[in-house]
């Protein structure tokens, strides 16, 4: 069975935000600053990404 239509708006725009947030976060400023202000090699400013934003959901 397929959610209510407020489920599956509600659904987008948390979908858009958590888009919009991961651009942000993936800016050069923001980028540099994970790289040489924490130290944080690529490999885990991704993992962070990855675990920031694309959590499992139950």
């Amino acid at each position: 069975m397929h959610g209510s239509a407020q489920d599956n708006a509600d659904a987008q725009a948390s979908a858009v935000f958590r888009a919009d947030m991961l651009l942000v976060a993936l800016g050069s400023e923001s980028y540099a600053a994970q790289r040489d202000v924490r130290g944080l090699s690529p490999e885990e400013i991704v993992e962070q990404l990855g675990l920031t934003f694309f959590q499992e959901r139950n």
